[in-house]
């Protein structure tokens, strides 16, 4: 007879969805598909990881606080399965970017260039410079954080710039700048003899000493939050349904954090910084040599449609 509560014959549904988007992602490095397309796959696999740490892996983490350890079909307890999800992803991780690199490679050689802001033509230079004074600067909001000012609430999936610097007093400090999701984040740079892009947040990067006026700064790193969004709904109550769920959505943007995504940098404070901040341990940040969320690429893609 067989013994179906055997630990062997099951895998663990958590680690058998990160091999699915695994293959997902795989879809992005096979030569024969048109280049955008394959950028397509990049992006949905950036957006499925996204809600799964929004909502199953925030899961896992509410089981934990609630003083749920128990295990599973597949033999793992909570805090094994939340450790192996955090290596799979964290290979992941790394592997969406190398296949992002190989595809941006691949556009500079059909004459689509995504470049830093420094090697734009000096007429592309002229009109971004138009561009920030005009668009970007008026929708920007600084925050600094300091003894009077405590930590700001970042909302989920947003952009944000860390900004490490000595206040018009001498003092260390830190500041914020959300980089406003209303405004394209692949900016189309005009007056270029190439199809020529570059990212928002470095164009603020470069322009941050004009929203943190007397102060020096000393750096600045871009990074991501990724809250709890489970949706938790009473169903039964169905006279009040749809007034819960819409509760349940606005919570969506204030969850628990689960994941910080940040630019890999030598600086290492500020990484501590956030970390503490937002209550999360090392395997829960994840340090990105290149652009934060790839999601940005659906509408990039839309460009050339």
């Amino acid at each position: 007879m067989v013994d179906l509560n055997n630990p062997e014959y099951y895998i663990n549904r958590e680690l058998s969805w990160l091999r699915f988007n695994l293959r997902v992602l795989r879809e992005s490095g096979v030569k024969a598909m048109p280049l955008l397309e394959r950028l397509k796959f990049v992006c949905i696999s950036a957006s499925n990881l996204d809600e799964f740490f929004m909502v199953r892996v925030a899961g896992l983490y509410n089981q934990l606080e609630n003083g749920i350890n128990k295990k599973d079909a597949a033999g793992l307890t909570v805090e094994e399965q939340l450790k192996l999800i955090a290596k799979s992803a964290h290979m992941q991780m790394k592997a969406k970017y190398r296949y992002l690199f190989s595809i941006l490679k691949e556009l500079r050689k059909e004459g689509i260039m995504i470049s830093r802001v420094g090697d734009v033509e000096e007429s592309g230079k002229q009109w971004l410079e138009e561009y920030y004074r005009e668009i970007v600067y008026p929708v920007l909001t600084p925050m600094a954080v300091d003894a009077s000012r405590p930590f700001p609430f970042l909302m989920n999936r947003s952009l944000n710039l860390a900004v490490e610097l000595i206040n018009n007093e001498g003092q260390h400090s830190r500041g914020f700048v959300q980089v406003p999701s209303v405004l394209p984040r692949i900016i189309e740079v005009e007056r270029c003899s190439q199809r020529t892009f570059v990212f928002l947040e470095e164009v603020i990067i470069i322009h941050c000493q004009d929203l943190f006026k007397g102060c020096e700064i000393l750096d600045i790193v871009p990074f991501r939050i990724t809250r709890d969004s489970d949706l938790d709904v009473d169903e039964e109550d169905m006279e009040n349904l749809l007034k819960e769920i819409e509760i349940s959505l606005r919570k969506r943007k204030r969850g628990a954090s689960v994941r910080l995504e940040i630019l890999k940098t030598r600086n290492q404070s500020i990484k501590k910084f956030l970390a503490e901040k937002l209550d999360l341990t090392e395997r829960a940040i994840y340090e990105i040599n290149g652009p934060l969320d790839v999601t940005c690429f659906f509408k990039f893609i839309k460009l050339f449609k």
